[in-house]
């Protein structure tokens, strides 16, 4: 699942609310951060049960 962000900053709280553990946060952090500076834009790539899509929040 490819979520994208319109800013930093929004991904960073989205990433804050939606992380189980610090390892979760800091995996996807890097990913955000490589993913910038290969593209320019902000996003991460998830794999997300199917339970669980529904909980998540994407952001706006």
């Amino acid at each position: 699942m490819k979520i994208e962000f319109s800013t930093c900053h929004t991904a960073i709280r989205w990433l804050l609310i939606n992380t189980r553990t610090e390892v979760d946060f800091q995996t996807l952090r890097e990913q955000l951060d490589i993913n910038y500076l290969h593209s320019g834009q902000f996003y991460v790539h998830m794999t997300v049960p199917e339970d669980y899509r529904s909980v998540i929040k994407t952001p706006n």
